[in-house]
């Protein structure tokens, strides 16, 4: 999962550069082949990732002359600013193969520290580390005859970012508004307390984290440490985030307000077309 892959067939067309390969289009002047229309598809996905802690207070000490607060953490997730794109096109070439296909591959270019420069073990091919990247090294790919719209063939293109959280502030009462969650996406104290607990360093009034609870990506309990992540736990957050983007169960960035109040962001960013089945962790 980690390599980079063979790169995708590329989108030749009668007057590009021929090459003899299988899947590609043929040598110029060869009298067989497969030619168009053809029905090509292609699929990637982008992941920029960090983790974040959740914690409680467990004792705090306050007197006349000194204060102390004993905290404790209990969690660290995942959050997420992903990019996904899908394409659905006619191909005219001429190919020495009716049908070709490729899968998704990815590769993790994860961080060896945080933010701030703390470190929690070696980064290896089964780790996302504290933070970093998640990119499709191999786009899926597949060609087929084209048949007709009529058959579900329709040319289509979508692009999307989306995020697994969003922010919101208190703007008065029980009123609350969606805003920008770009300068909370490494801010660990914005995540660690919810603001109106005991212990928190934020406040409602200002901008704060919103994870919903289906939103618990890629949790690990108590504190962070690299040697306990898996290769199985890395593929099944990947394949995760795919569901949320074919499911539109990703965010704004700000959220969709919701007229009802609670929850005060709707999931609503994604596409139906995005298929997690056509990953490949090999």
């Amino acid at each position: 999962m980690t390599g980079k892959g063979e790169e995708a067939p590329r989108d030749f067309s009668p007057s590009s550069p021929n090459t003899n390969t299988s899947g590609t289009v043929i040598v110029s002047g060869t009298t067989s082949g497969f030619e168009g229309p053809h029905f090509v598809e292609t699929q990637s996905l982008t992941i920029t990732y960090n983790r974040v802690p959740f914690g409680r207070l467990v004792s705090g000490d306050v007197t006349l002359s000194s204060a102390s607060a004993t905290f404790s953490h209990y969690s660290t997730i995942v959050v997420a600013t992903v990019e996904a794109a899908y394409v659905a096109r006619k191909d005219f070439g001429t190919y020495e193969t009716s049908t070709f296909s490729t899968p998704q591959k990815f590769e993790v270019l994860a961080a060896s520290s945080d933010v701030n420069g703390n470190s929690y073990g070696e980064t290896t091919a089964s780790t996302m580390g504290p933070m970093g990247t998640i990119v499709t090294s191999q786009q899926f790919y597949r060609r087929v005859p084209f048949v007709g719209a009529a058959s579900g063939q329709a040319e289509v293109t979508k692009n999307i970012v989306g995020r697994t959280f969003y922010g919101i502030r208190k703007v008065g009462g029980s009123t609350s508004a969606t805003v920008d969650v770009n300068s909370l996406f490494y801010d660990n104290e914005a995540f660690f307390i919810t603001p109106g607990l005991r212990g928190s360093f934020g406040t409602e009034f200002g901008p704060r984290p919103v994870i919903e609870g289906v939103s618990y990506l890629y949790g690990i309990p108590g504190q962070y440490a690299t040697n306990k992540e898996s290769i199985f736990a890395v593929t099944n957050f990947i394949t995760q985030i795919g569901n949320r983007v074919r499911s539109s169960d990703l965010y704004e960035n700000p959220a969709t307000e919701n007229p009802g109040g609670f929850p005060f962001g709707l999931a609503d960013v994604g596409f139906s077309e995005y298929d997690p089945a056509r990953h490949d962790y090999s």
